[in-house]
């Protein structure tokens, strides 16, 4: 034994002999080992617990210091650490560490479940038997079934009847409709090709033109490049659609912007939408006017009405200014040109006020329309307290307020502590939210309630 009184195991000592309640070598009793075994079963676990802990604490401690170097370098006026992401090529399943069935961790993902088989055409050829005999029968059919995919390009041929009529006219029967779009002689199928390999497929031109023409087909990059251009048309307008039908549904909105090349240009994108629906859109500019126009759903009507007038004044529009607009016989303007030529006769355009009177007005007469369309009638805007997303009934995300939070640098243990405690309260609350949405109640919304009244109202020293 040791000078602990634990006993020394030896790889070369003979094993103990146990009675049923004495080990004879050393006299221990059986509850004895049991209780030394599980006493240093329980200083095991508490070694580990307390070596994860130091590990959690350096991997911090890491981030803080590489946090530390950055700040350090954007006061030198150095440039920080690139955080280079994977491309959309891995991600999409390239041979980067990010690639097909990998998160963004790099690594891979636990398989979920199959998704349902397709209902695929089915054909049916008979295989006959090399070599049977004169006596044999035969005893029926046993089925093997085989997916196969195959790519034919074919040529059909529409035989399209011809009158002639008693006044010397001549007719020909148009083409079935959804055959093709356009004069060109290529099917819609080629068209639909072409869209899926360039966008989701993130295929190139001529990656495109080459695949197609060794099918058989002939189709020139200018083809490719006409047949993308003219599916905009149609992708715009279904966007329109989809983000007027969203809004109409929606009880609450989440919208966001970032940074995004447009034309060629720095801009902005601007995604709207909640757990039903998704739309977005890029743009050179991310102020509340264009916010407005996106919410407007392709609709860009100017309508001064009682709404408009409400907003202008929030906005401390000066009174005169609204005088002008009310005071004019024209109230609704279904172009910007012509609203703009109105703002003109108005003489606010040569206004040299704050806050600018044409800015100020024509968000409040995109506002009006909007409320006249009802699209966000009791519909909630939820953002992250951009200034040009406070319009209407506005809501604040709880997940920018936790960020920052989690970014702070208690310089004790004791502040730690209670930065800590903030945020296990927040998540707390936050799986209580998801327990309601699951089992919503009365009892439980008021306890919610309270719960978020007492983290908001948190003061800090």
């Amino acid at each position: 034994m040791d000078r602990n009184g634990d006993p020394i195991l030896q790889a070369d000592a003979p094993a103990k002999e146990f009675s049923t309640e004495r080990c004879l070598q050393c006299g221990w009793e059986r509850e004895e080992y049991e209780e030394r075994i599980r006493f240093l079963e329980n200083r095991v676990r508490l070694q580990d617990a307390e070596l994860q802990g130091k590990e959690d604490r350096i991997r911090g401690l890491k981030d803080r210091i590489q946090a530390l170097e950055d700040q350090i370098k954007v006061l030198q006026k150095r440039p920080a650490r690139p955080k280079i992401r994977p491309s959309g090529l891995a991600r999409a399943g390239g041979n980067g560490r990010a690639g097909a069935g990998a998160g963004r961790s790099g690594k891979p993902r636990r398989r979920g479940p199959r998704r349902p088989t397709p209902a695929l055409r089915q054909r049916v050829v008979d295989v006959p038997l090399a070599g049977v005999p004169e006596a044999a029968r035969r005893d029926g059919y046993e089925h093997r079934t085989v997916r196969n995919l195959v790519l034919v390009a074919e040529e059909v041929i529409y035989r399209l009847q011809v009158w002639r009529f008693p006044d010397g006219s001549r007719q020909v029967a148009p083409l079935p409709p959804g055959v093709v779009r356009g004069k060109e002689p290529i099917g819609l199928g080629v068209q639909a090709l072409v869209i899926m390999l360039y966008h989701p497929c993130q295929s190139t031109v001529g990656r495109i033109v080459t695949f197609v023409n060794d099918l058989g087909l002939e189709i020139s990059s200018r083809q490719v490049r006409r047949y993308l251009n003219e599916a905009t048309e149609g992708i715009i307008q279904e966007a329109g659609e989809v983000l007027r039908a969203g809004l109409e549904s929606a009880d609450w909105i989440n919208v966001d912007d970032t940074g995004a090349r447009h034309e060629a240009h720095n801009g902005y994108c601007t995604v709207i939408g909640n757990n039903r629906f998704t739309h977005y859109r890029s743009t050179g500019s991310k102020s509340r006017l264009n916010f407005l126009m996106h919410l407007s759903a392709g609709q860009e009507v100017y309508t001064v009405n009682e709404e408009a007038v409400a907003y202008m004044r929030q906005r401390n529009l000066s009174q005169p200014v609204i005088s002008r607009l009310v005071g004019a016989p024209s109230r609704s303007f279904s172009t910007a040109r012509s609203w703009q030529d109105h703002l003109d006769t108005l003489g606010l355009s040569r206004l040299k006020i704050s806050p600018n009177p044409v800015q100020i007005a024509s968000e409040g007469a995109l506002w009006g329309t909007i409320c006249d369309t009802g699209h966000l009638h009791g519909t909630v805007i939820l953002s992250d307290d951009a200034g040009q997303f406070n319009v209407g009934t506005h809501a604040l995300c709880w997940v920018h307020t936790e960020r920052l939070i989690r970014k702070l640098w208690p310089p004790d243990d004791v502040r730690r502590r209670r930065v800590e405690k903030v945020l296990d309260q927040i998540w707390d609350f936050y799986r209580a939210l998801s327990a309601y949405r699951e089992t919503p109640g009365v009892a439980l919304r008021e306890t919610l309630s309270a719960d978020f009244d007492r983290i908001a109202a948190v003061k800090t020293g």
